[in-house]
């Protein structure tokens, strides 16, 4: 008896070894995959580096470490085979040792039972189990055969192939020599980079035409299939590595607990052979395996996730049927109405049916431009979804592959057809009203008609020519009043000459600053650049031109306003009594902050989250938003200088000082104006922390910041160019501005040192020009993609119809290079160059010349991404009529006043106007 059991132990524990050596095979074969995982990056940074020898060494590692891993798989498999072949024979040998018990238990009914069958049962019992063995013996010979490991030259080829079509690099020709390799274009490097285009969604939605929604691609929908089959990935995964970990002994400890726990006895026999049976039932129910399902979290999570399949290759292809059937319905359509309108001109016809046929071509020409961006969004939603596709592993590599390839089959991919349309369109428009001119032809075709008064565009209209007389009225008391004979007697100080002068001076260059910007959001609209898009601002929200204009002619009446009446008061036409002097420019610093940061809040939090993250660069991915506000802040060195100015100047209650007269009370002295006025009072021109501190990081800082978004591009991109070299004009830059700052570029110890200083200024002059020539250069060759011979030194395409401005805009940015290197010396550096009069020129000049710079390089992002800040060159064009809710319309203009709001507005206008007037008039006198 002891030596059954014994028997019966050793068979357990080699049960037992045979399990726990499946399930180390099982990890060994994980690890391999790790490290081929680990082989394939490495044979990746091979083939970018050009090192060919050692992408082949990563190569045939890759090989071996997916054999190696099959192995471990198979050898897995055939232990997990011969096990449960043991494990029956363990359960066997059990069931045949408990049978001896029920043997003599059948004593008292075997004159009932057939003995033959019973003796045919157990011999077929036994030779099934010899059978069980045989099979047993065959699988371990089996699994003593060896497996080869070896790395055919083929394959390895083959290998280096796929890593290299999947990462966008060159190997044709170099798999045989250790040659170098190129890689591709920055545009389609977009490794860490930013994830441009992040709410595709919601531009999907802005730029929907509303009549065409349902046919566009369902970009949600598909997102979230493929979340799913990630979830279940991940899900299966988890499941796995839970299972590779558990104790296989426990299981083992568990099997053994149950069989100990059935006890057999001899059982009576009271009612027959059914009852037998039933009780043989019963003994033998231990034999019967745990199928109980799991009661985890997990599990269950796991279950749900598995109860229903992911069918994301059927969605998939029914959302590219949808849109090919509607972009080739609404191309059909569109090309037939072109047909029918050909076959209706006739050059005699009368002239209202001229302008019918006119504007049926300008609706038709509109209606098949958003066709074409009906088309391309939907190609950009694709490429965006199948980008995600290529990362979900669970789908085979030929699946994804034949689906990008099937992509490119369809005829929107292209549109081609609905181009040729387009183009037919402009070809009859131009040929019938315009006498073959094209460019006059898609002018008038892009240009909307308006049809129907709007009262907005009046009243706007009439505060601007309130600003125009607030502005006349400033310019005449501060500039030609003081030639007259009376107005020199009478003029105590020039504006210029008072404390506050850098307080208006700056906030009159940041109002002059917002009307650029409703100048340039009015240029963009007109050329159909869909600045919008490309700054990835959610329409919604952004203003559009008239509004912009709105606010800034409310705020200039405000300025213009509080100028006069402080030039006034300091001057002594208004008595100082009521007011003191620096209470008018206190008010007006208030009155800005207040307008600029605090009351349009919800509108500023997207550009002070792109502000913080302009500041902290290095850490947040760069957009070309982030790149264009970085360049505007290059641009408002001055202005900022002055804003900083005047925050020292009310916290240091400056402003409560008088003003200091010039010399013999004569204001109007061209010297005097030229020339700083020296005083032993402490201000803040002569704050040690304004001047050593702030100063210069307001000076140094944008360019340092722009410099730093560079250097994160060529991060993210894994490419040189171009942001390197832009990288390096910044840097240009901001060692001019460092020589500027820490050695002043006059001599203030009269000849001494003066060898030394005629040589800085020598090498000051070189850099300071070869930073000037350089960012001109990139202005016109990169930033606006001018400057090609074989164009007539213009760029392939123009989105602007006057070719002029381009060679204009060229010469203009030249010259003003130059000023704006200027602009970013300290004033400590250049007071003996930039008279006082000179420096709120240079301030405007900047402003102008970034201004008409952001209209070329807009239309450069949208016709050609230059940089690669997109993953797909298309944008759509710019429309603000006919795409989106239609709720949503009335916000993108100005409110449409009724007749008596825009009377009471234009009354209230001209009240105040006239009210200032009869002011001034009656205290002059």
């Amino acid at each position: 008896m002891m030596n059954i059991f014994s028997r019966k132990n050793k068979l357990e524990d080699e049960l037992f070894n045979m399990k726990f050596t499946a399930k180390t095979l099982i990890r060994n074969a994980k690890k391999c995959e790790k490290n081929q995982a680990a082989q394939k990056l490495k044979l990746k940074k091979a083939i970018e580096q050009g090192n060919m020898e050692g992408a082949k060494i990563y190569a045939q590692n890759v090989i071996r470490e997916k054999n190696q891993a099959l192995s471990y798989l198979q050898l897995a498999s055939r232990m997990d085979a011969v096990a449960a072949r043991v494990q029956t024979a363990i359960s066997m040998g059990q069931l045949k040792t408990n049978m001896s018990g029920v043997v003599k238990g059948m004593d008292t009914v075997m004159e009932s039972m057939n003995v033959e069958k019973i003796s045919q049962t157990m011999d077929q019992f036994e030779k099934h189990f010899e059978d069980m063995d045989v099979r047993s013996a065959y699988m371990e010979g089996a699994m003593s055969s060896g497996t080869s490991l070896s790395t055919p030259a083929d394959q390895v080829d083959d290998l280096i192939q796929m890593v290299a079509d999947e990462n966008g690099l060159k190997v044709a020709g170099q798999l045989d020599s250790a040659g170098n390799v190129s890689t591709g274009s920055a545009c389609t490097s977009t490794t860490g980079q930013r994830p441009n285009m992040v709410h595709f969604s919601l531009r999907l939605r802005d730029n929907a035409y509303t009549e065409w929604r349902g046919e566009y691609v369902d970009y949600e929908g598909l997102k979230r299939l493929l979340d799913r089959q990630r979830q279940v990935d991940l899900a299966l995964d988890a499941a796995a590595t839970a299972s590779a970990t558990l104790d296989v002994g426990h299981d083992d400890d568990m099997e053994a607990s149950v069989l100990s726990e059935k006890k057999w006895h001899p059982m009576t026999m009271n009612s027959g052979g059914s009852m037998m049976a039933k009780s043989i039932g019963n003994r033998l129910a231990f034999l019967r395996l745990s199928t109980a399902s799991p009661t985890s979290t997990e599990s269950e999570q796991l279950q749900s996730l598995l109860s229903t399949p992911v069918a994301f290759e059927e969605t998939l292809d029914h959302e590219y049927l949808k849109v090919e059937h509607a972009y080739k319905r609404h191309a059909a359509q569109l090309g037939e109405q072109l047909e029918h309108l050909q076959v209706q001109y006739r050059e005699d016809a009368p002239p209202s049916a001229q302008e019918s046929l006119k504007n049926s071509l300008v609706e038709l020409h509109r209606l098949l431009n958003l066709l074409h961006n009906f088309a391309l969004l939907n190609y950009t939603g694709f490429v965006k979804i199948l980008k995600r596709y290529e990362k979900i592993a669970s789908f085979p590599v030929d699946q994804r592959e034949g689906q990008k390839a099937k992509l490119q089959t369809f005829e929107f991919a292209k549109a081609q057809c609905c181009s040729e349309l387009i183009k037919k369109v402009e070809t009859s428009f131009a040929d019938w009203y315009c006498d073959g001119n094209s460019t006059v032809a898609v002018a008038t075709l892009m240009t909307k008609k308006e049809d129907f008064v709007n009262w907005g565009h009046i009243y706007l209209g009439i505060k601007a020519g309130s600003c125009l007389i607030l502005l006349i009225w400033v310019c005449w008391d501060s500039l030609v009043v003081p030639t007259f004979h009376n107005g020199r007697e009478n003029h105590l100080i020039d504006l210029v000459r008072t404390r506050a002068y850098p307080v208006y001076r700056g906030i009159g260059c940041l109002l002059l600053l917002h009307w650029l910007v409703g100048v340039s959001l009015y240029v963009w609209r007109a050329a159909r650049i869909n600045y919008r898009y490309i700054f990835e601002l959610d329409p919604r929200r952004v203003q559009s031109y008239p509004q912009v204009f709105s606010d800034a002619t409310n705020m200039t009446i405000v300025y213009l306003a509080n100028v006069l009446m402080y030039y006034k008061v300091v001057n002594g036409y208004f008595p100082e009594e009521l007011l003191h002097r620096g209470y008018y420019p206190l008010a007006l610093f208030l009155y800005t902050f207040y307008f600029y940061a605090i009351r349009p809040w919800g509108q500023q939090l997207g550009m002070l989250r792109t502000l913080w993250e302009v500041v902290w660069s290095p850490l947040y991915a760069v957009s070309f938003f982030h790149t264009f506000v970085g360049d505007y802040l290059t641009s408002t060195v001055k202005v900022t200088q002055d804003i900083t100015w005047s925050v020292c100047f009310f916290a240091t209650k400056e402003f409560l000082r008088k003003d200091i007269l010039p010399p013999g009370n004569s204001a109007y002295d061209m010297q005097s104006l030229t020339t700083p006025i020296e005083t032993d009072e402490a201000t803040c021109a002569d704050n040690v922390y304004y001047v050593n501190v702030v100063v210069p990081l307001v000076c140094a800082l944008p360019l340092w910041w722009r410099f730093l978004q560079n250097l994160r591009r060529v991060y993210d991109t894994k490419t040189w160019w171009p942001h390197l070299p832009n990288a390096a004009k910044y840097a240009l830059t901001q060692v001019v501005v460092l020589f500027g700052l820490f050695h002043p570029l006059h001599n203030e110890n009269g000849e001494e040192d003066a060898l030394k200083l005629r040589m800085f200024l020598v090498v000051w002059l070189f850099l300071f020009t070869a930073s000037s020539l350089y960012t001109w250069v990139w202005d016109v060759t990169m930033d606006w993609g001018l400057g090609r011979p074989q164009y007539r030194f213009l760029g392939d395409s123009q989105m602007f119809s006057r070719k002029g401005v381009y060679y204009a805009a060229i010469v203009a940015d030249f010259f003003l290079r130059f000023a704006w290197t200027l602009t970013l010396i300290p004033p400590r550096g250049a007071a003996h160059w930039l008279p006082l009069y000179l420096q709120p020129f240079t301030m405007v000049l900047e402003l102008f010349r970034r201004t008409f710079w952001s209209f070329f390089r807009l239309e450069n992002e949208h016709l050609r991404n230059t940089q690669g800040f997109r993953r797909v060159d298309f944008i759509p064009l710019h429309y603000d009529h006919g795409v989106g809710n239609a709720e949503d319309k009335a916000g993108e203009e100005v409110e449409q006043l009724d007749f008596r709001v825009f009377t009471l507005k234009i009354l209230a206008v001209l009240f105040t106007v006239l009210g200032l007037s009869v002011i001034a008039i009656v205290i002059e006198r």
